[in-house]
């Protein structure tokens, strides 16, 4: 007779599975997984529920992560290496190594955004902030925005003053507002804002242009060192192979998706 193998007995998943997002609503890595979402449902059977728990530079949503039982109901989503920065910076209870990292389907560069009517070019930015602090909007601290802008201060002498929002949504909408000067944020944050010529990208912290933006230049052309993020989905700690293999088919099945390629 044959027997049934413990994955199969257990026909995982066999109810929905909870996706942490550790930024808030309208954050570039909320929208990407709220994008990635409706095209689960087939490949795992089952439902993706997403819940976002910003705070603490994405630190609270980690420790939920870190701490959630590793029998794959409960993942999370982080642009990649901010964990890694986050530990180095704070001294995290675990570390980044520790999580079970299952799939990436997603590069995001940062851009610094500026509102309409200000700077013409990053050259003018640059000049200003040699002249007075310039206030700064990010997703958080210990962030890839935030190593970016490190490197920027470093590389250019200049000075920011930071301002930390629970996500790019927040800040985009301050930075509309004016209430700060300039902003980091990946281009699937800020295409309505821009579309809607509220703010403008200046530059770009990736090797290549942006195709949304193919006349904003690249830190690579100011020899700024550069940290390109890389978007990706990773569960608690000790989570087994088998179900490993289940979820990253089933990521990898959903970002093939030509409706979300073109998202």
């Amino acid at each position: 007779a044959l027997v049934a193998s413990p994955l199969h007995a257990e026909n995982f998943p066999a109810r929905p599975v909870q996706l942490i997002v550790p930024f808030g609503p309208g954050s570039g890595t909320d929208l990407v997984a709220r994008a990635i979402q409706p095209y689960l449902k087939k490949p795992l059977g089952v439902s993706l529920m997403i819940e976002n728990v910003p705070g603490a530079d994405s630190r609270i949503g980690l420790t939920k992560i870190h701490q959630a039982k590793p029998d794959g109901y409960t993942l999370g989503i982080h642009g990649f290496p901010a964990p890694l920065i986050n530990e180095m910076l704070y001294g995290l209870p675990f570390r980044a190594s520790d999580f079970t990292f299952i799939y990436a389907w997603t590069i995001n560069p940062q851009l610094i955004f500026v509102p309409e009517g200000t700077w013409k070019n990053f050259d003018e930015f640059v000049a200003e902030a040699r002249k007075r602090p310039i206030i700064l909007g990010m997703a958080g601290m210990g962030t890839v925005s935030h190593l970016m802008a490190l490197m920027l201060e470093k590389h250019l002498n200049l000075k920011f003053n930071y301002v930390p929002y629970s996500g790019s949504g927040e800040s985009l909408a301050a930075l509309a507002g004016r209430h700060i000067d300039a902003t980091f944020s990946s281009t699937d944050s800020a295409l309505s804002l821009t579309r809607a010529k509220k703010v403008r990208p200046i530059i770009i912290c990736a090797y290549n242009p942006d195709p949304n933006f193919p006349e904003v230049p690249t830190s690579v052309k100011y020899n700024i060192p550069t940290v390109v993020m890389n978007r990706g989905v990773f569960g608690p700690p000790k989570m087994s192979d088998d179900k490993v293999r289940i979820l990253e088919k089933a990521f990898a099945q959903a970002a093939a998706e030509p409706k979300l390629a073109e998202w």
